[in-house]
């Protein structure tokens, strides 16, 4: 597979689900105002959403041939555009509590395409790692292309456009984007093909090593078994301290319309400076640092609204991004081999939505009062 058209599609697919967000959530506002229960809400959709698309992309890649990874994948983008436009029905459950409307109204309005989305980061990057080798900084690249998706919105898409326009221009970048999965799944399926008869021809010598393969891996099952559990719990925490400090910031620092975006996009951040390179970063640098964000934090949540809220949503984005980069730098010592790529990618889905659903569902219901970034920082 080419390595302009996989980085090509790979960055317009994660564009379009960072921008989608900001885009959907603006038209939630007449409705339902600016209140953190509604970021919140909208944040654990995506996070479940982008879960099921890994998912979606895990069972394809361990269980499909290559074909069917790629008719697959294509089927469900051009699923995706026959569900659009992008129109949120408002109307949806009257008489139920916002968060719930909040998450009807996404998924009838954006969930087949943004499934589709989704599963595109982890089904390239494992077309790719079989066919050229190791994908990890294409993950690094796509989460750059969310982080851009994500700032322009409110610098080049809200300011200049209104809302069906905006909504127009993100469903011919879909459109596109459904043009360049087709051609990277037939150029998949061509070089599988290739792949296929050159690996058949080293099938004996292979089959000649298997044994000695099998006890080596039985005596490496509990490193593997910690490993998946590591990948799982890593993302889980940093996901729930994001959600943790946006209701913080939104909450009891600032009001602010499209506040929850910085936030997010720190912990974007935090995933390129880990995955950004071939080595993780250096502990020695970041461990340091994630003490004194989690000081900085702690002190935080326990103290009275500040008078400069903009010095102190700097202070904290900062001590997010620090205490997010040192554990995801952690998460880059436990990835797998680059065979394993959509399975390491599900457990970190998995991880974060379980940490965002603690924030956004358990908490609210078990505490009568804002605990969540304090017990955040406490796991």
């Amino acid at each position: 597979m080419p390595q302009v058209l996989s980085g090509v599609t790979l960055s317009l697919a994660a564009f379009l689900l960072f921008l989608v967000e900001p885009l959907v959530a603006r038209q939630l506002l007449p409705v339902f105002g600016g209140a953190a229960s509604v970021w919140i809400a909208a944040l654990l959709f995506f996070q479940a959403a982008l879960l099921l698309g890994y998912l979606a992309a895990d069972l394809l890649s361990r269980r499909a041939s290559p074909r069917a990874q790629a008719l697959a994948l294509c089927g469900l983008a051009l699923f995706g555009l026959i569900s659009l436009p992008l129109a949120p029905p408002l109307a949806l459950l009257p008489a139920q509590p916002p968060a719930l409307r909040v998450l009807a109204a996404l998924a009838v309005s954006v969930g087949p395409p943004y499934l589709a989305l989704s599963a595109t980061g982890p089904l390239l990057q494992s077309w790719w790692a079989r066919t050229r080798g190791a994908p990890w900084r294409l993950y690094a690249l796509s989460n750059a292309a969310s982080l851009l998706g994500l700032f322009a919105y409110p610098l080049g898409f809200e300011p200049f456009f209104e809302v069906r326009t905006q909504a127009r221009v993100w469903v011919a970048g879909y459109a596109v984007y459904c043009g360049l999965i087709g051609v990277a799944a037939w150029s998949f399926g061509a070089s599988a093909s290739a792949s296929a008869s050159a690996s058949a021809s080293a099938s004996a010598s292979a089959s000649a090593s298997a044994s000695a393969s099998a006890s080596a891996s039985a005596s490496g099952a509990g490193a593997g078994s910690e490993r998946a559990w590591a990948s799982l719990v890593l993302p889980g925490l940093t996901s729930a301290l994001l959600l943790a400090v946006t209701a913080h910031l939104t909450q009891n620092v600032a009001p602010i319309p499209l506040l929850w975006v910085l936030p997010l996009a720190a912990y974007l951040v935090s995933f390129i400076i880990a995955f950004e390179s071939a080595r993780p970063p250096l502990r020695r640098i970041w461990l340091p640092l994630c003490a004194l964000g989690l000081l900085w934090l702690a002190r935080a949540a326990s103290a009275p609204a500040p008078e400069h809220a903009w010095r102190a949503i700097a202070l904290e984005l900062g001590a997010l991004l620090t205490v997010c980069t040192a554990v995801h730098a952690e998460l880059v010592r436990e990835r797998p081999a680059a065979a394993n790529v959509t399975g390491f990618y599900l457990r970190i889905s998995l991880g974060s939505a379980l940490g965002a659903l603690f924030v956004a569902v358990a908490a609210p219901l078990l505490f009568r009062t804002e605990l969540e970034l304090p017990l955040t920082l406490g796991g």
